[in-house]
């Protein structure tokens, strides 16, 4: 097979380019496993395959990336699967549309920008390529707010147990190239964002003990206690945005 990206021929089997390290197979961007290129939705877990993307080769080593002190918000659907269970895939992803479309105004509307869209989950990111002493506040409030449209989204079409939930992390990781044009935010930070998220109830916002230090100022929060999360020695301290008080 030819290699989509420089053309060069690969021999089968082969997951990326040999020239160029371009993944060769479309993947679902939930569970990883191989699609088609015109599938709606992921043969192995069932996620609406909105978009599909190739797996991205690992970044060169001579590229180690910069420290910057960044903010990453990791939100996702609640009540998905039974919106989706007996409905034509158009509807699904026609929904699917508007939530993105809705979840990236609130983000930018912030300042942040949104990385990814994996299944029915965003991922976005303060910080990466432009800075502000605010930059957390900025992500809360942008989770509480798209906390609010999804709700109002669900009542809209119908299914008012659709819910999101997200987390929210600040610290310093490193972003480097690859991605997209504005640079490619990896390391722990991100992991334990996704893990925050999905440990949220739905319609609640969770965040890291940084991202609220850095945002009290302005957002009400509980505690939500300590958490083992994967990957991590010691326990993550969790904290629930429960409203803005100022601004």
């Amino acid at each position: 097979m030819a290699c989509p990206s420089c053309g060069a021929d690969q021999p089968a089997g082969r997951k990326f380019c040999t020239k160029c390290g371009t993944a060769l197979d479309l993947a679902c961007p939930s569970c990883g496993a191989a699609v088609e290129e015109d599938a709606a939705f992921c043969g192995e877990c069932g996620s609406a395959l909105s978009p599909l993307v190739r797996p991205a080769a690992a970044s060169p080593v001579s590229d180690p990336g910069e420290r910057r002190f960044v903010t990453v918000l990791f939100a996702d659907l609640v009540g998905f699967t039974t919106f989706s269970e007996g409905r034509d895939p158009e509807d699904v992803r026609a929904m699917l549309t508007r939530y993105f479309e809705r979840a990236q105004s609130v983000m930018e509307r912030f300042g942040g920008r949104v990385d990814k869209f994996i299944g029915d989950a965003v991922m976005a990111v303060w910080g990466a390529d432009q800075a502000r002493e605010d930059d957390a506040e900025r992500g809360v409030r942008a989770a509480l707010e798209l906390v609010e449209a999804v709700a109002a989204l669900g009542e809209e079409i119908g299914v008012p147990e659709l819910a999101a939930r997200a987390g929210v992390m600040s610290g310093e990781t490193s972003v480097g190239s690859g991605g997209n044009e504005k640079g490619l935010v990896v390391g722990d930070l991100v992991n334990v964002a996704s893990r925050l998220q999905s440990l949220a109830d739905p319609g609640s916002v969770l965040v890291g003990s940084a991202t609220a230090d850095l945002s009290k100022a302005a957002i009400d929060f509980e505690s939500a206690g300590t958490h083992e999360v994967k990957g991590k020695t010691e326990p993550v301290g969790a904290w629930r945005a429960v409203r803005v008080v100022a601004g």
